[in-house]
Parts: structure tokens; C-alpha cells; sequence
């Protein structure tokens, strides 16, 4: 504690001299600033920092049209000292770039399903950001897919184009009924070690959406897809391994391993001695359900618990 604040104390200390300086430099002038425009964040960088393109996720509700407003954001000293008018055009080769360079397997999106209102965006005088409007049909995505839509600023009229934040890769997906952050309560045994036990609640979990009626679990507080225990003596977790879930109706009718069965030797299986429900109490989503990990043919791990539903993902 007191590292940190000797951090924050040599910070300000830092921060007010450059102030100093600069209000006493009598040949500052701010109005020489750079002006650039980029694309600004949404939701968080998903992509590591080392990443020449930034990678952002959104998620949207599955219907025959949902509307994205993507933001370009003005760089300079106060707000644009006049209309920056910019050329924004798809980019496939941005999401090729990137699933080279991450070693990932985004499926570019296809043209059918979505729209782009205009390929100019205009930051207006005064202003600071400006917006590509983008509309999706996500009912016409395939769940199979990772779709991966890539932008690129082409030009700009009255400012530089930012480097870091010349190209972007919008990872968008669909989020069926069951989607959304959830509150965990219930219990875990590890029947390898008696030792490790949960930390129930798990107060922001996602259940994200991979088919019309199936989930797998995130874990948003730690922000890994993994099953976080207590191991006496520290926090660990499960590799290759996350709950996911399918329903019917209201019941949970299988649970599997959302890496792939038998990814790391681990899989999942459904407990049929457990309540095994999805549905609403008192207009909330409750899933109760048992089920368990298994691991090299022999069951490891055994889950009951109590998913209720506490708001929409981002």
C-alpha cells in the first residue's frame, strides 16, 4: 500500500512539472498539436496490447436487423477545429492480417449480412467523434462461424490517420434467450482432492451463445474461460476446460466441454440426478443444474449449481 502511493505522490510530482514547464515555455503553442483521427474503443480492447490491430467484440440479440454505430474519435487539443471528413472502407485483408498474426481463425464476414449506411464519416466541427453506421441481420449469421468484420480509415480530409488505430477487427456476435451475465451459487467436489472447493458466488459469469439454443460459461470476473477453485493455498483453475450448455424447452438437456470433448483429456456430461432446468421464477432466468467434469474416461469434478440471470452481456 505504501509503494503505491509513493507511486502515486512521484506521478503527480511528475505530471504537475511537466505543467510547469509547459506553462512557462513561452513558445508552447497548443494549437500545433497533432490532430489524428483512429477508431476509439468499444467495449475494451479484446486483442493483446502487442497487437498491430485492435481487436473489439460487441454482441447483439438475434433479429433481421440490429444497428451498430462504430466511432472514430478526433486526437488533438480540444474538440475538431472543423468538419474531418474520412473515407472508411471494409477490410479484408485487415482480418487476415490479424488472424496471421494471432494465430486465430476469424471467418471474414460475409456481405449478406450486413450493411453499411455510408463509407464517409464526418467528426463535425467542435465535436470529437464521428460514427460508421452499420446494421446486421444476425439471424442470418452462421453460429458455426466466427464472423469478423474489418474496417480501415482510407483517408481523412483534415487530420492524420492514426497507425495504431488506422484498422480495426469488429468480432460481433449473436446472443440467443439465454445469453447474458449471470450470479453462480451451488457447490463443487474435485474427487482427486478434497482439498479444492469453490468460491461461490461467481458474481459475473457470461453465458455466451454458440447455437440457437446452446451456451458455454465465461468466467467475466477473472476474465478467463475456466472453472476458478480454491486450492488451499491460492486461486487455480481447469485448463481446457468450460461448462456447455444445451436446452430444450426448459431443460438442460446435455452439458460438454466448450473446448471440445476430450480437449485436455477433460469432457462433460450431464448429471441426471440433478434438477437440470432453464427457465424463468418470477421473471428472472434460473438454470439449476448438476453436472460433471470428466477427465480420462473417469469423472473428476461434480457441479450443482444455480445460474440466475442479473442483466444483458456487453
Amino acid at each position: 500500500m505504501k509503494k503505491s502511493i509513493l507511486n502515486i505522490i512521484l506521478t503527480l510530482s511528475v505530471v504537475m512539472g511537466l505543467s510547469s514547464c509547459l506553462k512557462d515555455d513561452p513558445n508552447f503553442d497548443a494549437s500545433k498539436s497533432p490532430k489524428v483521427v483512429g477508431f476509439k474503443n468499444v467495449n475494451g480492447i479484446a486483442s493483446p496490447t502487442s497487437s498491430s490491430i485492435p481487436l473489439f467484440e460487441v454482441a447483439f440479440d438475434i433479429l433481421p436487423e440490429v444497428e451498430f454505430d462504430v466511432p472514430i474519435a478526433y486526437s488533438g487539443t480540444g474538440n475538431a477545429p472543423n468538419d474531418i471528413t474520412m473515407d472508411v472502407q471494409v477490410s479484408e485483408a485487415a482480418v487476415t492480417a490479424y488472424n496471421e498474426e494471432h494465430e486465430e481463425a476469424f471467418t471474414v464476414m460475409p456481405s449478406s449480412v450486413y450493411t453499411i449506411e455510408s463509407n464517409t464519416v464526418v467528426i463535425k466541427k467542435g465535436e470529437r467523434v464521428g460514427y460508421l453506421k452499420v446494421k446486421f441481420n444476425t439471424e442470418q449469421f452462421d453460429l458455426n462461424e466466427e464472423l469478423a468484420l474489418g474496417l480501415t480509415i482510407v483517408s481523412s480530409s483534415s487530420a492524420s490517420i492514426s497507425q495504431n488505430y488506422k484498422s480495426a477487427i469488429y468480432r460481433v456476435s449473436p446472443k440467443n434467450t439465454w445469453d447474458g451475465v449471470y450470479e453462480v451459487t451451488g457447490s463443487y467436489t474435485d474427487l482427486a482432492n478434497a482439498a479444492f472447493s469453490g468460491i461461490y458466488p461467481y458474481t459475473k459469469m457470461y453465458l455466451i451463445t454458440t447455437s440457437a439454443n446452446q451456451v458455454y460459461a465465461y468466467n467475466a470476473e477473472y476474465g478467463l474461460n475456466g472453472f476458478v477453485f480454491y486450492t488451499g493455498t491460492g486461486l487455480s483453475y481447469y485448463g481446457n476446460w468450460t461448462p456447455e450448455f444445451k436446452i430444450e424447452g426448459e431443460n438442460v438437456v446435455d452439458v460438454t466441454n466448450a473446448f471440445g470433448q476430450g480437449a485436455g483429456n477433460r469432457a462433460g456430461r450431464l448429471e441426471a440426478s440433478g434438477v437440470n432446468t432453464f427457465k424463468e421464477v418470477d421473471g428472472t432466468l434460473v438454470m439449476e443444474v448438476k453436472y460433471v467434469m470428466v477427465q480420462s474416461g473417469s469423472d473428476r469434478c461434480v457441479f450443482t449449481e444455480t445460474w440466475k440471470k442479473v442483466g444483458v452481456r456487453p
